[in-house]
């Protein structure tokens, strides 16, 4: 069954009618704008910082998010009671906001889960694209391990994403296809969530519609942009591992887009990246490296991303390639052997039982490739 809310559902305007009683409740008044500073100015309440603004828990309210403006807040004004919004896309919880005032304030819906990117994407990731720095080896290893664990989230995880997208495209919004920190994986509650969707350039509304599908999903999980500047960096069992991660994901996204009947047009990302360089004024190096990146990407899967075209058409044929069956151990193998050619298995010394430093490195190499491909293939 899939996890479909009701068609009908106002899930952020019901959030939004909730938050005001839980106000109500846990300080007694009306007015959250008079407690607000007892909120923010406790250190331990920070939960982010952005550009513009630093969000907050909001103490005895599970579920919702204080956002204060940096450039607009001022302390000294009386307390500004807050307004309800008008909620775009209510449907889901995309971090719409829920109330705010004219003085820097706002509410939203915490939304859950953890980014998908283990670092400020944008401080490394442009750096790399324009040729101001080298991807960094651990940067690479973490997205690995991200990409490893979004493999393993279930099809109803993939299926919850792909329903979102079909929402936004009711709304004629473009998804976010270039930076993962708008992605939020929960495993939790075993969703992957979308944030951020109402920032977009008013440009990419020029793409047809339906405006995503389901070459968004994958590129946004695998970070197409960033994906091949972490192979170039990753060992080669790593390297080995990282495409059988991101094949598993292709293959859930894939039959995601059947259940739940999203397109599949792959021309609608390259007319994305096409739009943004289109619109850059300063035509920098970085925008049309998207494009090439994006490129490199679709090259290095092109077999995998080709059954997209079949996806929503043939369902039969796609039934039939998922009982394809994995020889796991020999893929093991191949991968261990990749990372450690003939030294696969020497984890002490044949003659003396000796263990040494590179022992011990190899032991560490062999458990961690080998479990990442073990629990992606128990979760498959």
């Amino acid at each position: 069954m899939l996890d479909e809310p009701h068609p009908k559902s106002e899930y952020m305007q019901v959030a939004g009618q909730t938050f005001l009683k839980i106000v109500k409740k846990v300080y007694g008044t009306d007015n959250f704008a008079e407690v607000a500073p007892q909120i923010f100015t406790n250190p331990k309440n920070i939960i982010g910082e952005g550009n513009t603004k630093y969000v907050f828990k909001i103490d005895g309210i599970e579920g919702y998010v204080l956002a204060v403006l940096k450039d607009e807040f001022d302390l000294s004004r009386p307390p500004v009671p807050l307004k309800a919004c008008e909620i775009p896309l209510p449907r889901y919880n995309f971090g719409q906001i829920l109330f705010e005032n004219d003085n820097g304030l706002m509410v939203m819906r915490k939304a859950e889960g953890v980014p998908h990117s283990s670092e400020p994407w944008v401080k490394y990731s442009f750096g790399v694209l324009e040729g101001a720095m080298s991807m960094p080896q651990k940067t690479a290893e973490k997205a690995l391990l991200k990409i490893c664990a979004v493999s393993r989230m279930p099809i109803t995880a993939f299926n919850h994403m792909a329903m979102q997208i079909k929402y936004l495209n009711e709304g004629g919004l473009p998804l976010d296809t270039i930076n993962p920190n708008n992605i939020l994986i929960d495993p939790k509650n075993k969703q992957i969530n979308i944030i951020d969707v109402l920032d977009g350039p008013e440009f990419l509304r020029q793409i047809k519609s339906p405006i995503n599908g389901v070459r968004n999903m994958e590129a946004i999980l695998l970070d197409s942009i960033m994906h091949t500047e972490y192979m170039k960096v990753l060992s080669p069992g790593e390297q080995k591992l990282m495409k059988y991660a991101s094949e598993v994901v292709i293959e859930k996204c894939q039959k995601a887009a059947e259940n739940v009947g999203l397109v599949s047009d792959p021309s609608n990302v390259r007319h994305y990246f096409e739009l943004i360089i289109k619109n850059d004024d300063r035509k920098s190096p970085i925008t049309f490296a998207f494009l090439r990146n994006y490129s490199e990407f679709t090259s290095l899967y092109k077999d995998k991303l080709a059954k997209d075209e079949e996806i929503v058409l043939n369902p039969k044929r796609n039934a039939k390639y998922e009982k394809q069956e994995v020889d796991y151990l020999q893929l093991k193998m191949d991968m261990l052997r990749a990372e450690l050619c003939d030294k696969v298995g020497q984890t002490a010394d044949k003659k003396t039982g000796k263990i040494t430093k590179e022992h011990i490195e190899i032991a560490q190499r062999q458990t961690f490739l080998a479990k990442q491909m073990m629990k992606i293939r128990n979760e498959k």
